[in-house]
């Protein structure tokens, strides 16, 4: 497996956050360790593992931005968001694409077995943008998570 390393920010990805964080007069809560992602390179990356046609479910979709180019190659992106300050964004992104909803909760709580088509091998994916405060909490927690879901080996 081959390690990609990202650094420093893209100022057009920058600009597209500020506008809608100002739009909904919203600032990261840091309480949860909320984080961006502002590299488009990193965003573009993740966007191309989507497999064509799969399910994907990301987990915080903050304001947004990484969950529109996710879609863009999803048959369906369940977006989990635990802040609700980002519903008006997220609202509007799952309107104008059919195939995003928004799960408003702690992922941790959230059956990802419900989300995933039966009867279909390797078709979920899982993405997350992980707070640096509370990662090995939530790593260990999610990982347990995802290996409880259905996803079978070819």
């Amino acid at each position: 497996m081959a390690i990609i390393e990202f650094s420093g920010n893209s100022p057009a990805c920058l600009k597209d956050i500020n506008r809608r964080l100002v739009e909904i007069d919203a600032t990261p809560n840091e309480k949860i360790g909320q984080h961006f992602l502002v590299n488009q390179e990193a965003i573009d990356l993740l966007r191309q593992t989507v497999a064509p046609g799969s399910t994907v479910i990301e987990v915080g979709s903050g304001p947004g931005h990484v969950t529109e180019r996710l879609a863009e190659h999803a048959a369906k992106l369940y977006g989990i968001e635990i802040d609700r300050r980002y519903h008006p964004l997220l609202d509007k992104i799952s309107r104008d694409r059919g195939n995003v909803e928004i799960i408003y909760g702690d992922a941790l709580k959230v059956d990802f077995n419900r989300l995933l088509p039966t009867g279909r091998d390797n078709d979920g994916q899982v993405v997350a943008s992980l707070p640096f405060h509370n990662r090995t909490l939530c790593t260990k927690s999610c990982a347990f998570k995802i290996v409880r879901c259905n996803f079978s080996s070819r």
